[in-house]
C-alpha cells in the first residue's frame, strides 16, 4: 500500500515530524487503531506496544519506536521500520521523502508485507 502527500514544510522539517512518531508522542492517524492492533499482537504472544524511545526526536538504526524497529535512516530522505508484531510473515513501514520544485516536500509512506504460509497469502 502506497500513499503519496505533498507539504510546503521543507524536508529536513518533514522528516523530523517522522522521526518523532510514536512513544508519548504516538501516530498521527488512527493512533487508537494502533493501540488496538498492538493489544491484539500482545495476546498472541508479540511484543505488543511498548512505548519509550531512546530519544524523543533522534533514531539511530536498531532503536525500537513501539513494535517497530529502525531498519534503516538517511535523514532527511528515507526512514525504513521493520515490525516486530506477530505477523504472518513480515512487515516494513517506509517513508521517502523528496524535496519539490517550490522548496516543499513530497512523502511517499509505503506499507510493504512478505507473506509467509498459508495464513500470510
Amino acid at each position: 500500500m502506497v500513499h503519496t502527500a505533498e507539504s510546503p514544510a521543507a524536508p529536513e522539517v518533514l522528516f523530523r515530524t517522522l522521526t518523532s512518531l510514536g512513544g508519548e508522542r504516538g501516530w498521527l492517524s488512527h493512533n487508537w487503531a494502533w493501540h488496538v492492533r498492538a493489544a491484539i499482537d500482545r495476546m498472541l504472544g508479540g511484543p505488543g506496544f511498548q512505548p519509550g524511545r531512546r530519544h524523543p526526536t533522534d533514531l539511530a538504526v536498531n532503536d525500537t519506536v513501539d513494535w517497530w524497529v529502525v531498519e534503516e535512516i538517511r535523514p532527511p530522505e528515507r526512514l525504513r521500520l521493520y515490525s516486530r508484531m506477530k505477523l504472518p510473515g513480515e512487515g516494513w513501514l517506509e517513508f521517502r521523502v523528496a524535496r519539490t520544485p517550490d522548496g516543499g516536500s513530497r512523502l511517499v509512506q509505503m506499507a510493504l508485507f512478505h507473506p509467509s504460509g498459508l495464513w500470510g497469502k
